[in-house]
């Protein structure tokens, strides 16, 4: 099939992950959904390293560029809403408004990013605005946070301000160092230790 190749393999394994996360939401199975989410993390974090090995055409390139920014479109935008959304069972309009907020700006997000790509400094290279990559472990980990005071009572409205914060975040002018080396095994072991935990305080 054209333009098949590892990378665009391990981007699709991660929009199955986000579909299965999506079911486990529907399904209230909130610990398989938070895992899928990260599962989608891992998966997007293991295609980029493995496209920089493979020798591609240019147009081979593209394509793997366009195809990872729909992938995260799914994974990073959509995902995350339905999987929260479906926790808190939240039925009002200033839910859709958030939820529609959070998407737009994170659409936007990886639009800028097509046209702009990473900013060089040095041998340092930069992501203007927050990566909506970083979602993959943001709300797993806002859910385990809920997991573990969940008897508190907090009302759910409040849980609306970390959503709000992320959205502004991938739009704004701050800039992200582009992780690099350990940071492949910094985040599996990082998505490891929130599963855990998850799990455990869920039983």
């Amino acid at each position: 099939m054209l333009y098949l190749n590892w990378a665009n393999i391990i981007t699709l394994l991660a929009i199955s992950f986000s579909i299965f996360s999506v079911y486990f939401s529907m399904s209230k199975n909130f610990f398989l959904a938070s895992t899928m989410i990260i599962l989608a993390g891992i998966a997007d974090l293991l295609d980029g390293f493995v496209a920089r090995k493979l020798k591609r055409t240019a147009e081979e390139k593209l394509f793997g560029k366009e195809l990872d920014s729909l992938a995260d479109t799914i994974a990073f935008c959509i995902t995350p809403m339905i999987f929260w959304y479906a926790v808190f069972s939240w039925d009002n309009f200033i839910t859709t408004l958030v939820i529609i907020f959070y998407n737009a700006c994170g659409v936007y997000r990886l639009a800028y990013f097509n046209v702009h790509e990473l900013k060089i400094q040095g041998n340092k290279k930069f992501y203007t605005g927050l990566p909506v990559t970083y979602a993959a472990l943001i709300f797993p980990m806002l859910y385990t946070v809920y997991v573990l005071f969940n008897s508190l009572k907090i009302p759910y409205m409040l849980y609306h301000a970390p959503v709000l914060l992320v959205s502004f975040l991938f739009v704004s002018k701050v800039r992200i160092l582009k992780p690099k080396g350990a940071a492949y095994i910094v985040f599996p072991l990082l998505a490891g230790l929130v599963i855990l935990l998850t799990y455990l305080w869920s039983r």
